[in-house]
């Protein structure tokens, strides 16, 4: 795991950002990205994972999948569903082209999409947690 340690300013209040997370939001362009300032601190998220939330969003890790960021329309509707215990479970890939213009996250347990003229996302995502323990929908 990266030992970087970096810091951000969101009023008076700082934030640690680090290790894989870190070097993900460094990536996308730390504060200066489309994620914005840090807003809390790596915290623990379900089933072993870690998070981080920004201004604009949020980075997930867990081992399986390493950290990945959700922001945006598609992060507004992940948030929506419940983030990493809804629907669709942790993120798989970090947001990406799709189609003429559209965007696309994928998810454990599916996906999310957004195209041009769109006010928000669409979901197609397959199952959820519930008190720690994976639902899938009968087909």
């Amino acid at each position: 795991m990266l030992a970087l340690i970096l810091s951000t300013t969101s009023g008076a209040s700082a934030f640690q950002v680090y290790g894989d997370i870190g070097a993900k939001w460094q990536a996308l362009g730390g504060a200066n990205g489309p994620l914005g300032d840090a807003m809390s601190d790596e915290a623990d998220a379900a089933h072993g994972g870690r998070f981080n939330n920004f201004q604009y969003g949020f980075i997930y890790w867990l081992p399986r999948y390493g950290a990945h960021a959700v922001y945006g329309l598609i992060g507004e509707l992940w948030n929506g569903m419940g983030r990493e215990r809804g629907t669709c479970g942790y993120p798989t890939t970090d947001e990406y082209s799709f189609g003429a213009d559209g965007r696309r996250s994928d998810f454990q347990h599916g996906k999310i999409i957004w195209k041009p003229g769109q006010t928000t996302a669409i979901a197609t995502c397959g199952s959820y947690y519930q008190d720690d323990v994976i639902i899938r929908p009968s087909e």
